[in-house]
């Protein structure tokens, strides 16, 4: 699933360039070394060339930037594609402007090709981050899984361990809280109570990752506006039932 926008928004407030991003590669014990040489070998590729395009399309110079911002290897049976950056080029020379359309389209390609060469392999992954085009904050985020030999991005109930991990421990902080409540309002195409719901759903589905403090910080957030479905819920965690938010 998708997260709100108000939650990657604070995410990089709190933590600046604070991103989520992780693909992974599901296949045989037995080729998952191979597997994650073929794709760091190939994003190395790609990345590259689509260095060199947007520099002529864009007159820019991404010298900074001329290495792949991932690395896979093998790691708790799968294939983890981790990133060391965020995946965009610059389209300035003081990179206060960025283009994450070309970048993408490298992971795709790259991907494409791995499925193609393995087709014996499934990947799934989440791509979450926020970044600032002058005073702007841009949020952009993305899933994808594979359908056969090619990449699809629809939206799926999915939820991930990275991303309930690293937003628990970002829980942790009162900031947090104080930083999305601010953040739920001036979401482009989404109101202010549309987007407090979505932040509810997101807290139900990732309920099991909330740590043990987080509950004055729900209540918090959950006097903007709660909805009748979660107040039987946030008494039980009041009454110390850990079950939390689940069912």
């Amino acid at each position: 699933m998708k997260l709100p926008e108000s939650i990657l928004r604070t995410m990089y407030e709190m933590e600046r360039r604070k991103e989520l991003l992780e693909i992974s590669i599901f296949c045989e014990e037995s080729k998952r070394d191979e597997i994650a040489c073929f794709f760091n070998e190939t994003m190395k590729k790609y990345w590259i060339e689509a260095e060199k395009q947007v520099e002529e399309k864009y007159s820019c110079n991404n010298e900074d930037n001329n290495y792949a911002p991932t690395d896979a290897f093998s790691s708790d049976g799968k294939v983890m594609v981790y990133f060391i950056s965020r995946p965009v080029f610059y389209k300035s020379e003081d990179c206060s402007d960025v283009i994450s359309e070309e970048a993408n389209a490298v992971i795709e390609k790259t991907l494409v090709k791995l499925l193609r060469e393995y087709p014996e392999v499934s990947v799934e992954g989440y791509m979450g981050f926020c970044f600032e085009i002058g005073n702007e904050k841009k949020v952009y985020q993305y899933e994808l899984t594979s359908k056969g030999t090619e990449i699809s991005y629809g939206e799926t109930d999915r939820v991930y361990d990275f991303v309930g991990e690293t937003i628990s421990r970002a829980m942790e902080d009162y900031h947090f809280w104080d930083g999305l409540i601010e953040n739920v309002s001036g979401i482009w195409g989404c109101t202010e109570d549309e987007e407090t719901k979505n932040v509810f759903d997101f807290i139900h589905a990732y309920a099991k990752w909330l740590p043990e403090d987080a509950y004055e910080g729900v209540l918090t957030f959950a006097s903007k506006e709660i909805r009748p479905e979660l107040e039987e819920k946030l008494k039980k965690w009041e009454n110390g039932e850990k079950a939390l938010l689940e069912g």
